[in-house]
């Protein structure tokens, strides 16, 4: 059984949608897909931070690192 190769417009595609998602809200589109599914705020980059990776929706730590993020692009 053969696998089916992604064309690489569609691989350009969605790192770019990962890379504009970062930039517009702090998480790429994994974790948009992961906290959807969790019904929580979740980010995995968090985990190299040793913190949680999901938090209840707005929670304190989520608001926390929300406010850090927004800072930061500034």
């Amino acid at each position: 059984m053969g696998v089916a190769a992604v064309p690489p417009a569609v691989t350009y595609l969605g790192a770019g949608a990962t890379v504009i998602s970062y930039m517009a809200t702090g998480k790429g589109t994994s974790d948009h897909v992961n906290s959807a599914i969790a019904e929580k705020d979740c980010a995995l980059h968090r985990a190299l931070l040793q913190d949680e990776i999901c938090f209840q929706n707005g929670s304190s730590e989520a608001l926390a690192e929300a406010e850090t993020i927004a800072y930061l692009e500034e």
